[in-house]
């Protein structure tokens, strides 16, 4: 599958979605083309389960059943796709009123071929400073993304109140990965506001607007992290659904 037969696939939403691009570095690897669609869950009516199953199912997941009793709760869906020999696909529920397990305000089951894993995002929003920083003193590895992620967390501490400044905590099921997401959207923030806590960013550094950033250990216990950006409305052809 392709970024275009991605798109393809969620053509079966109905209504007005946001899409929104990322980048992911870790060491010296750089994977760009990253996507991120989301919409309230109105947009998989009429039969919101079949919808989700089938969208689910054209991307290639072969069982979303940890996800499915929960979808009447969800208030968006979010599905994701990251390019490659073999791209990784995924589907997230949103709790923004109510959360089915304590402290989670995203479930997601993310793919690759076969191997599927299901990650929670746990909202550490209302953690005090001192606890923020120590959050990211054990997730995130010692070294540059570690020092990136905390400067940037200073600065939009100093910018809004701390309780304003939305934070989350992800875990997966069965590896290594754990990561920290700091949503940055509200503060119309472009890369290059952000320079003093990048560096030079590979180049990165210039007009993309800036929605959340993410940083932590990966699979293979490494450092990365992932800067989302210029999330914008996108309508799709309702002339495309076929369910």
């Amino acid at each position: 599958m392709d970024e275009a037969g991605f798109l393809r696939v969620l053509a079966r939403l109905d209504g007005p979605c946001m899409i929104e691009r990322s980048v992911k570095i870790s060491g010296d690897q750089v994977s760009d083309g990253r996507l991120l669609v989301s919409a309230p869950r109105r947009a998989l009516l009429p039969g919101a389960k079949r919808s989700f199953q089938t969208i689910c199912s054209e991307l290639g997941a072969t069982d979303v059943d940890a996800l499915v009793p929960y979808l009447g709760m969800a208030t968006d869906v979010h599905f994701g796709f990251e390019p490659g020999q073999q791209p990784v696909c995924k589907a997230y529920l949103e709790f923004a009123e109510r959360s089915p397990i304590g402290g989670v305000r995203f479930m997601a089951l993310k793919w690759r071929g076969t191997d599927c894993r299901t990650n929670l995002y746990f909202d550490r929003s209302e953690l005090p400073a001192e606890a923020r920083f120590a959050l990211v003193n054990t997730v995130i590895p010692e070294g540059p993304v570690r020092e990136m992620f905390a400067a940037t967390m200073r600065q939009a501490m100093s910018a809004g109140p701390l309780h304003d400044i939305k934070l989350l905590l992800v875990e997966e099921e069965g590896s290594l990965r754990r990561s920290l997401d700091l949503n940055l959207a509200d503060f119309g923030w472009r890369m290059r506001d952000l320079a003093d806590a990048f560096g030079d960013l590979r180049g990165l550094s210039d007009e993309r607007r800036i929605g959340h950033i993410a940083a932590g250990t990966g699979r293979g216990g490494e450092a990365f992290y992932t800067l989302y950006h210029d999330a914008r409305p996108v309508v799709f052809s309702t002339g495309n659904r076929s369910l």
